[in-house]
């Protein structure tokens, strides 16, 4: 039986970044108690109970901003519904200055074993270009305080192709995130979203941003230092130190099943994609008044999720395996997708390495023309 991954969207936020188009609100507190509410029904009355779990995953917003005794209620009522296995990976996303020392050691001793801070920069300048309302200093003691609570799986958010960045700010700031004990960092260059105040400026010319050559070396210099930190990169953005790979976010990447709850949280489970209501007072309505709060669900073919599954597959460093995808479909992708990915090799976007096809150094720049062969 395949393990299932449960997501908790936490959508709190103290101030929505600039760049930001996750569904999250700094006005929740007068909702909070409603909000949890909602979604412990919603958790009792999940699918997929029988099913063993083996990774959970609080994101947000700012899952760190919500009541602890909140956190510590959807926990109990995961754990009263599913089977979560002892050595589950289990996340909580936090933001410095918004999670004290005792809060860490609440998590902990709830059974969070693993925890993401977003950082983004140490520049400070560029931290409040972002919007973060956070320090550098603020960071380094909520890194020491989860080392204290006993964390021992801590991963960072860091961010390239920022405002008033260089190359050298940047590098700057993946030495001094490697100096600390994480064994995981993500990597992300800045997308600039419809709906955020960043696309506002960007349209009005009011957004100087690193070129695109410049922001390409950023990227490329970014996983040679941390590679020769340690860390290795097992998909576009991301890299761990060995054996700490997210593997909440590998089932994403893989196509495995998983059920997401709260607001805006997808799920993708019995062959079928589906969401939840993208405001909180629309999300505790609907589970009030129905007991759901699912947006019409889409049942995915054969043929779409083939597809899907190259395209998510091809954002790790290994690539999409022959092996797997004939185990899954009965197909091999040499011969299902002989022409897409002819053409991508030709391209040298990708390369066969053993009996999987993967980007190339080349394919980690041009890697949305691969995953449009598949679409």
């Amino acid at each position: 039986m395949d393990y299932l991954g449960l997501y908790v969207h936490v959508p709190f936020c103290a101030k929505k970044c600039k760049y930001c188009d996750f569904k999250s609100y700094s006005n929740f507190k007068d909702k909070e108690g409603e909000y949890f509410d909602a979604l412990v029904k919603e958790i009792e009355k999940a699918p997929g109970g029988d099913r063993p779990v083996d990774t959970v995953f609080f994101g947000g917003g700012t899952p760190s901003l919500a009541n602890p005794k909140n956190i510590d209620r959807a926990i109990r009522a995961l754990y009263s519904r599913y089977r979560i296995l002892s050595e589950s990976e289990i996340t909580i996303e936090v933001n410095p200055g918004t999670v004290s020392a005792d809060m860490l050691k609440l998590y902990f001793s709830l059974g969070i074993n693993r925890l993401s801070i977003g950082l983004q920069s140490a520049d400070e300048r560029e931290l409040k270009a972002l919007g973060r309302i956070h320090t550098f200093k603020d960071y380094e003691v909520t890194l020491e305080n989860a080392v204290k609570a006993g964390f021992k799986n801590i991963s960072t958010d860091i961010m390239f192709g920022i405002p008033l960045q260089t190359e050298g700010s940047f590098e700057k700031t993946v030495e001094n995130v490697g100096k600390y004990p994480i064994t995981h960092i993500s990597a992300y260059g800045l997308i600039i979203e419809e709906e955020t105040e960043f696309y506002n400026m960007y349209a009005s010319g009011l957004l100087e941003l690193p070129d695109e050559a410049e922001e390409r070396r950023m990227y490329h210099r970014g996983i040679s230092i941390l590679e020769g930190l340690g860390y290795k990169q097992y998909e576009i953005s991301n890299f761990a130190q060995k054996g700490f790979e997210c593997r909440h976010n590998l089932k994403y990447w893989r196509a495995e099943e998983y059920i997401g709850f709260g607001c805006a949280a997808h799920s993708y489970f019995s062959g079928r994609r589906y969401g939840n209501t993208h405001t909180i007072s629309g999300y505790i309505e609907d589970m009030n008044k129905k007991g759901h709060s699912g947006i019409p669900y889409e049942d995915i073919s054969k043929e779409e999720s083939m597809k899907e599954y190259m395209m998510l597959g091809l954002r790790l460093s290994q690539g999409v395996c022959d092996r797997l995808f004939k185990e899954r479909y009965g197909e091999s992708i040499f011969k299902r997708f002989k022409k897409e990915i002819f053409s991508l090799m030709l391209k040298g976007i990708v390369e066969k390495k053993d009996d999987c096809i993967r980007l190339t150094e080349k394919g980690l720049d041009f890697a949305n023309l691969a995953f449009m062969e598949f679409i």
